[in-house]
């Protein structure tokens, strides 16, 4: 691939995560004034199962695919899931690690945990490592930038 097709790989790739963003914002606001607890009705869960799922798919794609554009970009080779975190930490697109840990185990908990005990604290750790996915993905933006075509101009490296 070429510098413009890696830097085209990269648009492509924080054009989905915006929309990823987007739907995890609507998501956020929903169920702000929405109360989880128990006995819920299947119902009632919707909005939180959407919180839920789209708070998985987004950290998934900038973690995976986001991450993984910049790393192709900067010439580095295809490595493990904490290779890739490594160098985004080393980039400055994470400001604590240990954020990081925690949103990947939420990311597993929901994705592999068929049955939750306790709705309502599932929500409120997705709400709050929300707001830390989107200051990891607003750093990613700004980062990326350098990389990307400024409109009318050839850009990239």
């Amino acid at each position: 691939m070429t510098d413009h097709d890696l830097s085209l790989h990269l648009r492509e790739s924080l054009d989905l995560q915006a929309k990823a963003m987007d739907h995890l914002h609507y998501s956020l606001e929903s169920c702000a004034a929405l109360n989880a607890g128990e006995g819920m009705t299947s119902r009632e869960l919707v909005p939180f199962e959407a919180l839920a799922s789209r708070f998985v798919r987004a950290s998934d794609m900038l973690f995976s695919k986001v991450f993984r554009a910049l790393d192709s970009l900067e010439f580095y080779e295809n490595g493990s899931p904490l290779d890739v975190l490594n160098r985004a930490d080393k980039r400055g697109l994470i400001e604590d690690f240990e954020t990081i840990r925690q949103i990947r185990r939420m990311r597993n908990r929901i994705a592999h945990e068929y049955t939750v005990p306790d709705f309502s604290t599932l929500t409120d750790d997705v709400r709050a490592l929300s707001g830390s996915l989107f200051e990891i993905y607003h750093r990613t933006q700004a980062y990326a930038e350098k990389f990307l075509p400024s409109p009318g101009g050839s850009g990239g490296n």
